[in-house]
């Protein structure tokens, strides 16, 4: 599945009866979990979304910073 230009693949883990899903094409480690598969689009789009804000975020902060 892709979602913004980011990439996720998942596996079923019967033991633990949950999704482990991982964004394979980034530069960080992002992960999330879905209990069915239906959710498994809804928080890979969550995961991508908060990763997207977050350094949105540290971009200012460094921008702001390198002004001083």
């Amino acid at each position: 599945m892709t979602y913004k230009g980011f990439a996720g693949c998942f596996e079923y883990d019967e033991e633990a009866g949950v999704f482990h899903c991982e964004i394979v094409n980034s530069r960080d480690v992002i992960t999330f979990q879905a209990k069915t598969a239906a959710d498994i689009e809804k928080e890979f789009q969550l995961s991508v979304d908060v990763y997207i804000n977050f350094f949105r975020r540290i971009r200012k902060i460094i921008d702001a910073s390198s002004l001083e």
